[in-house]
């Protein structure tokens, strides 16, 4: 033992399990717990209320739910089998949420993505990463997963995949094999329970299981005890069905955003540095490893990181796979990274600057807040004694569900047949359908999301407001309502989702007076200030552009407008302060650089000397990042060359 050589020493260290010193435990933690603080942020999107309907639904009749799809359309389409594949995810996720709010979920979210990045750190480790490159390298893929940040149960099936890559580094290198057999056994057990996305850890198993390095009798054995295990659920026969239709359903899949390929801006900025870094290193290592005749990791290594590499290139869903997956298997082609201190502060820096500039601490704000969903709508929709059919946008199915409320569409809908799909798209788009399929459902109510430029909302939204027989009863900063009845007895002077949002002033500004006293909101909070800034009343237009920041801190166009309205009563604090709030906000806005720049010249105008030269020198500064965000933005270059 005394002539083993350091690299001898550490693989057996590593194939021991990694016995770590006091500091390296410490300085993890600490490293794990600014992680942690850096993934917080207010619970977002709406896959999350599903999970707690169905957890709910488990609680209260004590069963895993069956033949229940939740939505209000089943009476036409017979579906809805396929409720339960994720129940005990979605039982999780409900128990947390009944002990400790929003908050609580909120806390889980980035607990269960730091588990997954200490998880990928232990397996960078065992293939023979240090502690510094290894924290780095796992940092960086956290990072680059960040627009997967949502209270979502693929986090779940992160967290089990990066489980069943330790279990699957282990068997190859020969620690433990029962144990890891074992442990892989049970993890599909559970998996299968958790979430449907264990057809990843499938990939993942039948890849190793042709190119791995351990004997084929022990790889088929666990492999096949695995998939046995994955039977271990209610009601296992009809398991083979739902990932035939899931894969099956062309019409659905595609019409599902995140399963699509990623931009090219997500691509570029989000997962380049990540990708460069993964294949240059990789690739590197293969080629030295080959002229130095050093032993090659075992292929499935390589061959399990390319596909999740590829898969991440071809949908947005795959993207956080990098963090579990790629992440350690990749690894192990550039165990030796450089010691040198000077590369490794140059990189830790970098590391730095990309994880500082990703977080705000704008994003701590709301923690223990379901804000941002249709509550109110839905109250004055109870109010109106509809007893139809509710047509609904597709983000809204599921707070739907979970408010008790049968939609028309769901965000899970993708699992059911696809005439209700095409049904949805065709009310949607202006279709000889659209009235016919309202008819066949019997639709008396319709909840929308504010039109946008890359969907059909806007035609249909057109189309109820200039019907007689619909009347525009309701809006708020989440959505539009509309319900079936005479469109005199509606609001008619504000149409909120057009440019310009009313023709008539004097009556848009009563109708406005009714809307904040309703439904307040931050639109309309803000087109009132618009209004009465228009009308000279400048007292009150600062005042509800105020309410409108106070209502939606983080919506630019109401700090905008206060900013206009300070600067019309020549407030000059007033203005600095509006254009700051802009400027956080939406940092990455040339018209928010702009407004700011324009209050530093306004400054600078009562200023003398030293202090209106640092002024016009931070005004300029602000009309440079202008430009850099839009070049194209001509007010930023006559301000700049006029400076």
């Amino acid at each position: 033992m005394g002539g083993m050589t350091q690299t001898r020493r550490e693989t057996v260290t590593l194939r021991m399990g990694l016995k770590m010193h006091g500091k390296e435990r410490l300085g993890l933690g600490v490293f794990f717990c600014l992680l942690f603080f850096w993934t917080l942020s207010p619970l977002a999107g709406f896959d999350f209320w599903f999970y707690l309907a169905v957890g709910k639904d488990i609680v209260d009749h004590r069963a895993v739910p069956w033949s229940e799809s939740y939505l209000g359309t089943t009476a036409v389409y017979a579906f809805g089998r396929y409720a339960d594949q994720a129940w005990l995810g979605n039982l999780v996720c409900y128990l947390v949420y009944l002990g400790f709010g929003a908050l609580g979920l909120t806390l889980f979210k980035s607990g269960l993505l730091v588990a997954t990045t200490a998880i990928t750190y232990l397996n960078c480790r065992l293939v023979g990463l240090s502690a510094f490159w290894a924290g780095c390298w796992s940092a960086l893929s956290l990072w680059t997963i960040r627009g997967r940040f949502e209270m979502r149960t693929y986090l779940l099936s992160d967290l089990a995949l990066s489980a069943l890559i330790f279990l699957m580094i282990r068997l190859e290198q020969g620690a433990d094999r029962k144990r890891s057999a074992l442990g892989i056994v049970l993890l599909f057990a559970v998996w299968t329970n958790l979430h449907q996305g264990i057809i990843a850890g499938m990939a993942v198993g039948g890849l190793w299981l042709i190119f791995g390095r351990v004997d084929v009798k022990t790889r088929l054995s666990i492999a096949g005890a695995a998939l046995a295990a994955t039977m271990i659920r209610p009601h296992p026969l009809e398991f083979p069905a739902f990932l035939y239709d899931h894969f099956a359903n062309a019409q659905a899949i595609t019409g599902v955003i995140e399963w699509g390929p990623p931009p090219m801006e997500v691509l570029i900025y989000q997962l380049g540095p990540f990708l460069l870094l993964a294949v240059g290193l990789t690739s590197m290592g293969i080629l030295k490893r080959r002229t130095q005749h050093v032993p090659q990791p075992p292929w499935a290594y390589l061959f399990i990181g390319l596909f999740f590499l590829l898969l991440s290139l071809r949908s947005m869903r795959s993207i956080s796979e990098l963090l579990p997956v790629v992440c350690p298997l990749v690894a192990a082609y550039f165990p030796k990274l450089p010691k040198n201190g000077r590369v490794q502060g140059v990189f830790a820096a970098i590391l730095l600057l990309l994880l500082g500039t990703s977080f705000s601490t704008d994003q701590l704000r709301g923690l223990n807040s379901t804000q941002g969903y249709p509550a109110r709508l839905l109250e004055i929709l109870e109010d109106s004694k509809t007893s139809g059919q509710l047509f609904n946008s597709f983000e809204f199915g599921n707070y739907l569900v979970y408010r008790g409320i049968p939609p028309f569409i769901h965000g899970m809908t993708a699992f059911y047949e696809e005439q209700l799909i095409t049904d949805f798209q065709d009310t949607l788009n202006p279709t000889p359908r659209r009235s016919k399929v309202l008819e066949k459902f019997q639709v008396d109510s319709v909840l929308l999301h504010f039109p946008t430029e890359i969907d059909a909302t806007l035609s249909l939204v057109d189309s109820l407001y200039d019907s007689p027989d619909w009347k525009f009863l309701a809006w708020d900063d989440t959505g539009l309502l509309f319900v079936r009845g005479d469109a005199r007895d509606g609001y008619q002077n504000v149409q909120p989702w057009r440019n310009p949002p009313w023709t008539d002033p004097s009556a848009a500004q009563t109708e406005l007076r009714q809307v904040v006293e309703t439904s307040p909101s931050a639109l309309a909070h803000l087109l009132l200030s618009q209004l009465l800034l228009e009308s000279g009343q400048l007292s009150p237009a600062i005042q509800h552009a105020n309410l409108s920041v106070e209502l939606s801190p983080t919506f630019y166009p109401a700090w905008a407008q206060l900013g206009k309205a300070y600067a019309r009563a020549k407030n000059l604090d007033g203005l600095l302060l509006a254009s700051a709030g802009g400027l956080q906000a939406a940092p990455d806005s040339a018209p928010a650089h702009f407004n700011r720049a324009l209050a530093e010249l306004s400054k600078s105008g009562q200023e003398n000397g030293l202090p209106a030269s640092w002024s016009r020198f931070k005004a300029s500064i602000h009309l440079r990042r202008a430009l850099w965000f839009d070049p194209r933005f001509a007010p930023a270059r006559r301000a700049l060359d006029s400076l």
